[in-house]
């Protein structure tokens, strides 16, 4: 999720050391939170509260989310139930 955070995020410079990937392993180096909303999953990075304002909740589409899921999962129909 945090992958998929990163692709949509367009942190301001001064966030860009908080919000990015591990210089050695190239993971993001942060955990997420996750909700579902009307228009997608809505997701955050989980930051304490004084960097809280570098991590702006970004939404997934469920479209987009749709294509990242496995046929036949619960995930996968629920999501497919969303755009309906």
């Amino acid at each position: 999720m945090a992958e998929l955070y990163l692709r949509h995020a367009h942190p301001k410079d001064d966030c860009r050391d908080v919000i990015s990937s591990d210089a050695d392993t190239h993971e993001p180096a942060f955990d997420t939170i996750q909700y579902l909303s009307s228009h997608g999953l809505v997701v955050q990075p989980s930051l304490p509260h004084v960097i809280y304002a570098c991590a702006q909740p970004e939404t997934i589409s469920y479209e987009e989310l749709r294509t990242l899921l496995r046929k036949g999962s619960q995930f996968f129909s629920l999501v497919g139930a969303a755009l309906m």
